[in-house]
């Protein structure tokens, strides 16, 4: 855990632990200026430069802030508001992210939270939302309240929150605000805002073989019972020990399972009610992994291999290298033994391509040297799928748990990756 300051990042240990923390955070709005917010006591392990912070910015909305650093100094402009909560155990940002976003900002003359709109993934940024429920201290004086206002307040007797969603919906109007307004002045009602988390990991259902409770020896006796009196669970038994076996894997998505074995739920169910299968649920990544066979690259010719040495030195030199060639003369080719070389150092890479549409072509060829440390990241991914790229590129560069990345991808490309190599590829 780093925290940012002016010259530079410092260890956490290292601030005083008596005096009042603050942190400077940017918002996802065209700001000009980042806000400072007071870090409460019990929330301060968890603050550092790149985690997600939910804030309270003017008098009732509130947003998912990025913390950009830490330090001791109070504003003097504006009395502080505190943190309200920490959303991440680790930064969802790097600092290595941070620096592109301030040079951009710069660059182009926008503000930091305009950067984080059009860099961060739209799921992990969280929504704010209106809600409202019915003031305790409201002295149940109903009849000043017009045919809408007693409606939405009826409404919260049996439910105890309302979105302005929901009182739209309600009262059959497209504009509620007039309304709401009104019962909040006559202190009818109180209204708050929620943050709702847009990102959720995908789950399925997996079935496994209970291999405690029926061994070979005993699945073989009650295959041979349900061969004759339930053929459909016989076959789903079968279809199960198939896969497990083709696959290699201990459990079998529930919805292959069925599909393949021709049967259905209730003989699945039945299964599982015996305790001869076994389910649960289990986190799957919307981005499926690569099954083929990993291919070497190709042989260069002498041209190619004095291109590669020549790039490789102007790599070493900190210049930008240009490769220039005709279509079909092996500058793809080329790319791949110089992005091997890379991974293999522990480096990420970034294959940049004008256009999203050249990059299905380019996908198949690339995933037959690197498999899943291939992945892709451009605007037509969903934002879930997304955020699962983001995520593996955050979990090389934080923790060092998985391999390196190559990412491949259009220009949104450019902020999911902490690079050390990046291949512009205009064909």
């Amino acid at each position: 855990m780093f925290f940012g300051v002016k010259d530079g990042w410092i260890k956490p240990e290292t601030m005083n632990v008596e005096k009042r923390w603050f942190v400077n955070v940017i918002l996802p709005l065209p700001l000009p200026d980042l806000f400072t917010y007071e870090v409460p006591e019990e929330m301060r392990e968890g603050v550092s430069p790149g985690v997600r912070v939910v804030v309270q910015f003017g008098k009732q909305k509130v947003y998912s802030a990025l913390v950009y650093e830490c330090h001791h100094q109070a504003p003097l402009q504006y009395s502080v508001k505190e943190v309200l909560a920490v959303l991440d155990d680790l930064p969802v940002v790097t600092h290595q992210q941070f620096k592109l976003w301030k040079w951009m900002s710069e660059y182009y003359q926008c503000a930091m939270g305009e950067v984080m709109l059009a860099a961060l993934p739209s799921a992990l940024r969280l929504e704010s939302e209106s809600k409202i429920t019915r003031n305790p201290s409201f002295n149940q004086d109903t009849s000043t309240l017009t045919d809408h206002e007693y409606v939405v307040y009826e409404a919260l007797e049996f439910k105890e929150e309302l979105s302005l969603k929901e009182v739209s919906k309600i009262l059959s109007l497209k504009y509620v605000l007039p309304v709401v307004r009104s019962l909040v002045n006559k202190n009818v009602l109180l209204v708050h805002e929620e943050v709702e988390e847009r990102y959720k990991p995908r789950f399925v259902d997996v079935i496994s073989l209970n291999e405690l409770d029926f061994p070979e020896d005993v699945l073989g006796e009650l295959m041979n019972k349900l061969e004759k009196k339930a053929p459909k669970q016989s076959d789903l038994i079968l279809t199960f020990l198939h896969l497990s076996k083709e696959m290699d894997e201990k459990s079998i998505s529930k919805a292959l399972l069925i599909k393949k074995s021709g049967s259905n739920s209730t003989a699945l169910n039945a299964l599982l009610k015996k305790g001869v299968l076994l389910s649960e649920k289990k986190q799957e990544d919307r981005i499926q992994a690569y099954k083929g066979k990993l291919i070497p690259p190709l042989v260069l010719n002498p041209f190619q291999e004095q291109a590669l040495l020549e790039t490789e030195l102007a790599f070493e030199n900190g210049k930008v290298g240009l490769l220039h060639g005709v279509t079909s003369s092996g500058k793809t080719e080329l790319y791949i033994h110089l992005i091997k070389k890379k991974l293999d150092e522990g480096k990420q890479v970034l294959y940049l391509l004008p256009e999203i549409a050249l990059t299905t072509q380019l996908i198949t060829r690339l995933q037959k040297h690197f498999g899943d440390r291939l992945l892709v990241y451009h605007s037509r991914f969903n934002e879930q799928e997304r955020v699962e790229v983001w995520n593996k590129l955050l979990a090389d560069n934080l923790t060092g748990e998985s391999s390196s990345y190559m990412v491949i991808g259009a220009r949104s490309s450019v902020f999911s990756t902490h690079a050390k190599v990046r291949i512009n590829d205009r064909g």
